[in-house]
């Protein structure tokens, strides 16, 4: 069997091999030399496939990450250990995921045009994006905790996107009507227009504008990235849900207020330590309304009627159109 790795700390290498493996590049880059051995290991079970070398490589994994320390690296160890577990899976399973009792997983097989069109239409019903509910689309929410999805059809809680965005599946779940090639869905639309990527849409309605704490500014949050002064912070799932894209195209949203500047892209997503599920609780106050809040902004500015610049391939958020 290969010898375990011995290379030398590197963060370059260490955060490589965090986006290769599908782990926080920041919280991977904290358990130094152990952490990019174990990413190493666990790298090289994904690409030895189904061969005996697999299992070898996960048990190199687990020697390294036992050197972590659980109290200065509790979360990243929960990490690393959910991979080991994932990749243990027989055949094709290399995924793990957090499941709720009652909650039905749809096999491939049964994934005919019919069913995929009732799923879809569902989703679409009820204003979620039926990609987030695929495995490894790239659109899942992913648990902060333990870097691994979660198909929760409340706010979105996530932290961290999926990495890889490869899901098997022979449909585009994306809600945008595409289907493989030789299958007609019933609900699907014409997609025969190419959008246009560099295109803008301004989107028009009433959003409930709060302050936000200024502090956060500059500070790393939501986005695993520091929060720009003059930004937004907003509830992914009223964008769609969709992290990757919001994470990705977010900073170049802006938003006007009676013509005047109000907001420059979106920074963060909404949270408050002291108060639970904050995001579905100020939805719940101001239903079928945008929430914004200002981390730079004077004071609560209430409901008011707001003008977004929304770049392609995000659409208009709730309460806008």
């Amino acid at each position: 069997m290969p010898a375990p790795s011995r290379s030398a700390f590197s963060p370059g290498t260490a955060r490589g091999l965090a986006a290769a493996v599908g782990i926080p590049a920041d919280l991977a880059v904290t358990g130094g030399e152990p952490a990019m051995h174990a990413m190493m290991e666990l790298k090289r079970a994904r690409d030895a496939g189904g061969s005996n070398l697999r299992g070898h490589h996960l048990v190199q994994a687990q020697q390294h990450i036992a050197g972590l320390d659980p109290a200065r690296h509790g979360t990243l160890m929960q990490h690393l250990q959910a991979h080991v577990v994932a990749m243990g899976g027989r055949g094709g399973d290399t995924r793990i995921a957090h499941v709720t009792p009652g909650e039905v997983v749809v096999p491939e097989s049964l994934l005919t045009p019919d069913v995929v069109a009732i799923l879809r239409r569902a989703a679409k019903e009820k204003g979620l994006d039926p990609s987030r509910f695929v495995v490894g689309s790239g659109r899942n929410v992913i648990n902060p905790n333990t870097g691994q999805m979660e198909f929760d059809d409340g706010e979105d809680d996530s932290d961290v996107p999926d990495d890889g965005g490869q899901t098997g599946s022979s449909y585009d779940w994306s809600g945008d009507g595409g289907v493989t090639p030789g299958y007609q869905v019933s609900d699907a639309s014409n997609s025969s227009a190419t959008p246009n990527p560099n295109a803008t849409t301004t989107c028009v309605g009433t959003a409930r504008i709060l302050k936000g704490n200024p502090n956060l500014i500059g500070r790393t949050r939501g986005f695993s990235t520091p929060v720009p002064a003059n930004s937004a912070a907003v509830t992914p799932s009223q964008w769609g849900g969709s992290y990757p894209d919001l994470r990705q195209y977010g900073p170049s949203v802006t938003g006007t207020l009676n013509g005047a500047p109000l907001f420059q892209g979106i920074g963060d997503v909404i949270g408050n330590d002291k108060i639970a599920n904050v995001r579905q609780k100020f939805q719940k106050e101001n239903p079928g309304q945008l929430i914004l809040e200002l981390p730079s902004g004077p004071r609560d500015l209430g409901n008011q009627t707001v003008d977004l610049h929304v770049p392609y391939p995000l659409r208009c958020p709730t309460g806008t159109r």
